[in-house]
């Protein structure tokens, strides 16, 4: 192994006779200088800017806004931040500085992403604001510390497929473009670009032509941004673009411009050159979006207005508070709803369902009620959209399966019917956790009934038959729920194989007045029973009603009529059994 780099020079200087190249010497030692213009932003290197930190450096490292985006997130310092903490100390003299950060950029020579440890070090110079107007400075490569430390310790900056950031260092850069304000930084605006056609090219040429079309989009937009602007993999099929220092046209310009230029461009792709589109949202910091979150949720509001619209590619937030407002509360509560499923504060509430003739419970059907932090429970209408919405319906589905499975222990004379969502009836493994958690009560099953709704089932009516056989082995029965609402027809009933009908409630209310409910009603209490099947009718809320649909031959009744759900906590079983229930007649 030779000697250092500054040992070589001074041996060459010594034995040549020559003076030193004030160049050489800064570049043997690992450092070159600058001067950061806060004000345009600016920053001036030195001329060994390449030699030092790498051939493509000079490309990426124009201004101060585009330097802080290749610092490394993990690093324990920042320049910005020790810039704006000395700042308070010039006297006129320049206010000293120096701090140690992990800087990141791809190396010219192969495209790859490089890791190094720098020390920063100069001094502040203040105007008589005593904000920062200019940084003179120099960095230092550490050699001691080396790239490796920093790569083993941020493995995950950037997307394998796209080279984008990965969602959570797009919205940390977020975060500290809005907290820069104190070195005079100007309004920072969010842009949502997402590909309308991902599925369909999945679909017809397969996953891998989607990617490469999601890597070509990349390049695409990031050849089109300044570089001053941060690109990063939002979600799936979207990328979110980080621009500073810009106003609202200025955004909505270079978004329209991106839009045209992602229409009227194929990407290359091993199947050939494919065509897209785009949706573009858009939103710019100010009253209505001073935080991360309300700038995201912003961006995302006219995103979601131009998916719906069919004549623009491109919306800006326009200070329209209500859908924002409700992505904002839908998040709150599905927070509220994870916090509730960890501190078991998803309840049990059981209805009874009654025998037409006696009045007598037959089962009860187990309805989810949330309660808050101070006992009260919280109206269903509010959770079960925003669970669907935000995927966690089929969480509320498995803590009510074990709650229901729980009290048909604690009572053996007690048979309960839960209800499942139509994620939970498509996933594929729930009729082997059914069956894994049934093991763990020998003859409960006899007294469980699934529910699934008509709606659910006719989605897939071939995955459905299969999930109801398999269910109806491990001795549980099925209901179908809502029955009428989906119009599905009697021979899928019959392939269904369902043990109970439950006709949906929306048709109870007029029974008395409409014809054609009546005739409705009678027709499937007929067919069902011509098929075998147990009638269930919902929503009775009168005596009349109740005494009609028995006389048409309905099985059972469920409603008002007979009595609210109850939380389990605040009924004991006792009480539950001996509940005078009205009678039919």
């Amino acid at each position: 192994m030779g000697p250092p780099a500054n040992q070589a020079l001074l041996t060459d200087i010594v034995n040549n006779h020559e003076l030193p190249n004030p160049r050489a010497i800064l570049t043997s030692i690992g450092e070159v200088v600058y001067d950061w213009d806060i004000a345009t932003d600016m920053m001036h290197w030195g001329p060994n800017l390449d030699d030092v930190l790498g051939a493509a450096a000079g490309l990426h490292l124009q201004n101060g806004s585009s330097f802080t985006q290749f610092v490394s997130p993990e690093s324990p310092g920042r320049r910005d931040e020790a810039v704006a903490a000395a700042a308070p100390l010039d006297n006129g003299a320049g206010a000293p500085f120096r701090t140690q950060y992990g800087l990141m950029l791809p190396h010219a020579a192969d495209g790859e992403w490089h890791q190094i440890w720098l020390e920063d070090s100069g001094r502040v110079f203040c105007g008589p604001d005593r904000k920062p107007l200019r940084v003179h400075g120099v960095v230092r490569l550490i050699q001691e510390r080396g790239s490796r430390e920093i790569q083993c310790r941020s493995p995950t900056v950037f997307d394998a497929l796209t080279g984008a950031f990965e969602r959570r260092i797009f919205v940390e850069r977020l975060t500290r473009a809005l907290n820069a304000k104190d070195l005079g930084q100007g309004a920072i605006a969010v842009m949502l670009v997402e590909v309308q056609t991902l599925g369909r090219i999945n679909k017809a040429h397969g996953f891998d032509a989607g990617d490469e079309v999601l890597s070509g989009l990349a390049d695409l937009v990031r050849a089109r941004l300044r570089s001053s602007d941060c690109l990063g993999r939002y979600a799936g099929a979207c990328f979110g673009v980080l621009m500073q220092n810009c106003d609202a046209e200025q955004v909505r310009m270079a978004a329209e411009r991106l839009s045209k230029a992602i229409e009227g461009c194929a990407i290359a792709t091993s199947v050939g050159p494919l065509a897209t589109s785009v949706k573009i949202g858009l939103c710019i910091s100010g009253p209505q979006a001073r935080s991360t979150q309300s700038l995201l949720h912003n961006a995302e509001a006219a995103l979601e207005k131009a998916q719906r619209s069919p004549t623009t590619s491109v919306v800006m937030f326009d200070g329209d508070q209500s859908l924002a407002e409700r992505r904002l509360r839908n998040a709150r509560i599905a927070d509220d709803i994870v916090a509730a499923l960890n501190e078991r504060r998803i309840k049990l509430a059981l209805q009874p369902i009654v025998d037409a003739k006696t009045g007598r419970p037959h089962f009860h059907e187990a309805l989810m009620r949330m309660v808050d932090r101070d006992g009260k429970a919280i109206a269903p209408g509010h959770v079960f959209p925003v669970a669907e919405e935000a995927g966690l319906v089929g969480l509320i589905d498995h803590r009510i399966l074990e709650l229901v499975l729980a009290q048909l222990v604690a009572e053996p004379s007690l048979t309960i019917a839960i209800n499942t969502s139509s994620r939970t009836l498509a996933d594929r493994d729930w009729p082997r956790h059914l069956a894994a958690a049934l093991s763990l009560h020998e003859g409960i099953a006899a007294r469980l009934i699934v529910e699934i709704t008509e709606t659910s089932a006719i989605e897939d009516i071939e995955a459905t038959c299969n999930v109801v056989q398999a269910m109806k082995a491990l001795g549980v029965r099925v209901a179908m729920d809502d029955f009428g609402a989906g119009h599905t027809s009697f021979r899928n009933l019959r392939k269904l194989d369902v043990d109970i009908l439950k006709i949906d409630g929306a048709f109870m209310p007029n029974l008395m007045t409409s014809p054609d409910d009546r005739y409705f009603v009678r027709t499937m209490v007929s067919l069902a029973h011509h098929l075998g099947i147990l009638v269930v009718a919902e929503w009775v809320e009168t005596r009349e009603t109740a005494a009609l649909l028995a006389e048409w031959g309905a099985d059972l009744l469920q409603g008002h009529l007979f009595g609210r759900a109850e939380l389990v906590a605040d009924a004991a079983p006792a009480r539950r059994r001996e509940h005078k229930l009205a009678k039919v007649s």
